[in-house]
């Protein structure tokens, strides 16, 4: 069995128009000597991250056993724990109404396309988002908040957004 460990990225589509978030983008395969089989794929039919089919997997680990038992340990107890959600967060496409993963940034049915929010990656969906004056670029109400209190300047440009 693969895990992937995914740090939130833009898919392929819209990574030349991407944010800071593609920057943040890992993917580390850890191959389980147990068995070879990829699993159950069905919660991710509805959201843009990728198929482990369609992934070129390193024939290597790039991390040291240590760091890997670590993550195995991690993956297990959030795999069982009962305060986490056994299901993807959903929204719906604001333009076809199909339910989807809360972060795609394309949805996998119509193919309406939406900008990376500059601190999450998280799509900047309708009445949600604000911009920076300075660079254009957006951000989640919620989150551009509590950035921007904490660092004054946009993450983007660097500038105040006035």
């Amino acid at each position: 069995c693969f895990f992937f460990l995914m740090i939130r990225r833009p898919p392929r589509s819209t990574q030349s128009r991407s944010s800071a978030a593609s920057d943040v983008y890992k993917r580390q395969a850890i191959e389980d000597p147990d068995t070879n089989n990829l699993g159950d794929n069905t919660d991710f039919e509805m959201t843009d991250i990728p198929s482990p089919y369609d992934v070129t997997v390193p024939e290597q680990n790039c991390i040291e056993d240590k760091e890997k038992e670590e993550i195995r340990d991690w993956l297990l107890q959030i795999s069982i724990s009962q305060k986490i959600e056994q299901a993807l967060p959903t929204r719906q496409c604001e333009k076809c109404n199909t339910k989807i993963f809360e972060a795609c940034l394309c949805c996998p049915k119509c193919k309406t396309t939406w900008e990376p929010c500059v601190i999450t990656g998280y799509p900047l969906v309708k009445g949600q988002s604000t911009n920076c004056r300075s660079c254009g670029k957006g951000g989640l109400k919620e989150h551009w908040s509590e950035y921007l209190s904490q660092f004054a300047t946009c993450p983007w440009c660097k500038q105040v957004p006035n």
